[in-house]
Order: structure tokens, then sequence, then C-alpha cells
């Protein structure tokens, strides 16, 4: 008698341990896919901010072109940038810490139009 309780605590025992093991894979991997899709939301909702800003950037950049020519003493370029770059100083959280990065594609290249705070070596700039 006392040999069949044995073997009934070990199997509760043994089918507690397995049942806690599951549950705890299960929730781990749960919050591992709910991580990843959260994820690659928050970076999708970013790619698409940044294409937004480009896009008005570029039409700046066009309205500059056919129109502000004269009207900058450096140019459409300069006048461009300087919008920018007065937008950006406006942008609350932007802070003196904060830096954004411009550049055209020239051939195979990318010609950076603003100075980085922390230049690199090679990196050319216009």
């Amino acid at each position: 008698m006392e040999e069949r309780s044995n073997d009934q605590v070990r199997i509760l025992v043994l089918s507690i341990t397995m049942m806690i093991v599951v549950s705890l894979i299960v929730m781990l991997l749960t919050g591992w896919l709910l991580y990843r899709h959260d994820f690659d939301e928050q970076a999708e909702q970013l790619q698409a901010m940044v294409q937004g800003q480009a896009r008005l950037i570029e039409a700046v950049a066009r309205f500059d072109a056919t129109h502000s020519q004269q009207d900058h003493p450096e140019g459409a370029t300069a006048a461009t940038i300087s919008q920018v770059v007065d937008a950006h100083s406006r942008l609350g959280g932007f802070g003196e810490t904060g830096e954004f990065v411009m550049g055209r594609r020239q051939a195979d290249q990318i010609v950076f139009l603003l100075d980085f705070r922390f230049p690199e070596p090679g990196v050319e700039r216009i």
C-alpha cells in the first residue's frame, strides 16, 4: 500500500513539474512573439515617419530650386538646408544632443550636406 502511495506522489510531483515547465515555455514563447511583433511594428512606423520627412524635404527642395534660386545668398540648396535646420532647431526634445543627417546621391555615392557632430575620416561633405 505504501509503495502505491509513493508512486502516486511521484506521478503527482512529476505531473506538476511538467505543467510548470510547459507553462513557462508557453509564457516565454508568447512574450518573445509579442516583443518581436511590437519591435517590427515600431520599425515600420519609424520607416514611414522618416520617408514622410524625406518627401517633405524633397518638396521644399523642389520649391526652392524653382522659386528661391536668387532669394538666398548661397542658392536654393542652402535655402532648403537653412529651412530644415530651422525646423529641427525648433523641434521640442531635439535639444543639443539631437542630430540629423542630410545627403544626396551623386552617381553611386552619398554626399552629405551637413557636418556631423562626430566626423568620420573619409566622409565627403559639400
